[in-house]
């Protein structure tokens, strides 16, 4: 199987390799579709210290309802074993087990498999399983380096076993399609903050600014975070852009959030690049993480019009499509 993950975007490897997998079947994709319908481009967690474990912590089952009214159903094989206690090892290495043969059960019929802990702690595609080692493409398809095969207990997994595949085709009508992705992207865009290390939403910035105002910040997971966050801004508003030009009824309300996401990735981008990954010099001053609160603060009030404005859009595209309904009912 000769696939390659095309990590353009880079840092949602999620998003890169699931749009990876959709493309090997023909479908014409890209990353904003994929992050769009999944509503990945809408979800955006940050850890009290913003380590880089923040953009993936979440119940990653959730991206899933939108793949499959995308045009494939998904499947999963899922275990989670966090922390250390009596036979976590045992447990570990069975679903370790499961998944090489999912895997091998997959790729054997065709399909690629997105699998977590490829070389690091990311997503990558398996194409195939030799001698019980993965054969994969990973993100090193942008440094150019080997990707040697990865024997199945060696992937950087940190205790989630984790692949998904998209074995048949599905169908659904793309009017419905388009307006389940804009009630996902209101609901993600409200999630109630609930506190604790992992904030979402606004609660996310919070978590953030207090970090670099507090001086308690991983450098390396405040560079990657601001550029996932950046890139993620970029496919919502790319997103909500396509959305307006195919749901008329509210057109005027979507391009209007679209615009406003383009000012939130504004924001974000220059915090990509005053804070650069892996990581610079300006998180060590105090200057320089003022300049990171300024520009999170500006980020944070911009996506709140976000919010509203997403909102008001699917309140308006849920009444149009009940009137819809009930005409073709009539009829």
């Amino acid at each position: 199987m000769s696939i390659k993950v095309n990590y353009n975007p880079a840092w949602l490897s999620w998003v890169a390799s699931t749009t990876t997998c959709l493309r090997y079947y023909g479908m014409e994709v890209d990353e904003v579709d994929v992050a769009g319908h999944s509503g990945y481009a809408f979800r955006m967690v940050v850890a009290r210290d913003v380590c880089p474990s923040g953009p993936t912590v979440f119940d990653w089952n959730e991206l899933l309802q939108g793949i499959c009214l995308l045009g494939r159903n998904c499947r999963t094989e899922l275990g989670i074993y966090p922390g250390d206690y009596a036979g976590r090892e045992l447990a570990l290495e069975s679903a370790r087990r499961d998944l090489l043969s999912f895997v091998r059960d997959e790729t054997e019929h065709g399909n690629p498999v997105v699998i977590w802990g490829t070389y690091v702690p990311e997503f990558g595609v398996a194409t195939a399983v030799e001698n019980d080692c993965y054969v994969v493409s990973t993100f090193r398809e942008m440094t150019g380096e080997e990707q040697p095969p990865i024997r199945y207990d060696e992937l950087h997994d940190l205790g989630i076993v984790y692949g998904l595949s998209f074995p048949h085709a599905t169908q659904f009508d793309p009017l419905q399609r388009d307006s389940l992705a804009l009630q996902r992207a209101a609901k993600l865009l409200d999630t109630a903050d609930l506190g604790g290390n992992y904030r979402v939403n606004y609660g996310a910035y919070d978590n953030w600014m207090n970090a670099l105002l507090n001086n308690r910040i991983n450098g390396f997971g405040n560079a990657y975070n601001a550029s996932c966050w950046a890139e993620q801004k970029q496919l919502g508003g790319d997103f909500l852009y396509r959305l307006a030009g195919r749901l008329p009824a509210v057109a005027a309300r979507l391009e209007e959030a679209a615009q406003l996401m383009g000012v939130v990735q504004g924001y974000m981008q220059q915090l990509a690049e005053h804070f650069p990954f892996p990581a610079g010099p300006a998180v060590e001053s105090e200057s320089g993480r003022a300049e990171g609160v300024r520009l999170l603060g500006l980020a944070r009030q911009e996506e709140s019009q976000v919010a509203i404005a997403v909102t008001r859009a699917a309140r308006i595209q849920n009444t149009h499509m009940l009137e819809v309904g009930e005409a073709e009912e009539a009829g």
